[in-house]
């Protein structure tokens, strides 16, 4: 899998989206042409998931406002396992003051770290359910979906649950392993 491609499709596949649900569709449908065959995404509304996302980041705002002089809000994506030793998708909101969207690093020490900045999104749950339930032999479908799948899903409903919070900051969403992207407004 060739990751540069992979990343420049689902961020102008994100950017490009004129609403949730088409930009969802088009992720799926790139995920799947990538991979030759249909995928067993479980179906969601990425228009409620905006939603629920938008709920749960007013809450955060209101519960713990970030301080002034910040230059970028991050949404991060990490790898999770429960105590079951189930894997998940972790997914976060934070600030930073000194984004330089030069240097990755500049993402590692947030200005607004709240307690409230996990995040639960139904369609980076499908994601992971897809990359999960993939087939013994199929570990490039499972690197596609782990990689862009997730990728793309973060882009996408994280710039549309942000449309009018965090005005004048840099949208970035990215993997606190390395790799980010910023999101149109």
């Amino acid at each position: 899998m060739d990751l540069a491609s992979t990343f420049n499709e689902v961020v102008r596949l994100a950017h490009d989206a004129t609403d949730p649900m088409s930009g969802w569709s088009s992720l799926i449908g790139y995920l799947e042409g990538w991979a030759g065959e249909p995928l067993s995404i479980p179906v969601v509304s990425a228009d409620e998931d905006v939603r629920d996302l938008r709920a749960q980041l007013e809450a955060v705002v209101k519960a713990e406002p970030p301080p002034a002089g910040l230059n970028a809000v991050y949404f991060g994506l990490f790898d999770t396992t429960d105590d079951g030793g189930r894997e998940g998708v972790g997914y976060y909101v934070a600030g930073v003051k000194k984004f330089d969207p030069e240097d990755g690093d500049s993402l590692c020490s947030p200005a607004w770290w709240p307690e409230g900045r996990y995040l639960a999104s139904a369609i980076l749950n499908s994601v992971k359910e897809a990359e999960l339930s993939s087939a013994a032999g199929k570990e490039e479908v499972r690197a596609l979906l782990s990689y862009a799948g997730q990728l793309g899903a973060a882009l996408l409903i994280s710039r549309f649950a942000v449309r009018g919070l965090f005005p004048n900051l840099t949208r970035v969403v990215g993997f606190d392993s390395g790799d980010f992207a910023a999101i149109a407004a």
